[in-house]
């Protein structure tokens, strides 16, 4: 990731609902959604843990589990 960017990941989850998780790209104070993922079903739990993983496949670029 380059120094200039950060990236903020977000998860949540509600019995209620489908769960969620989001990744926003905020470069130059301009935030951006670039992803947004649901799971398939409200208990599923989806997005009840999210973890930056390193770079696992080398791209250079930091990966997420979810």
């Amino acid at each position: 990731m380059q120094a200039s960017r950060a990236l903020l990941l977000l998860a949540a989850t509600c019995a209620a609902v489908s769960t969620t998780a989001f990744a926003q790209n905020r470069a130059n104070h301009a935030a951006h959604l670039r992803y947004d993922l649901h799971g398939d079903a409200s208990t599923d739990n989806f997005g009840s843990s999210v973890a930056f993983a390193g770079d696992v496949d080398k791209d250079g670029c930091a990966d997420i589990v979810i």
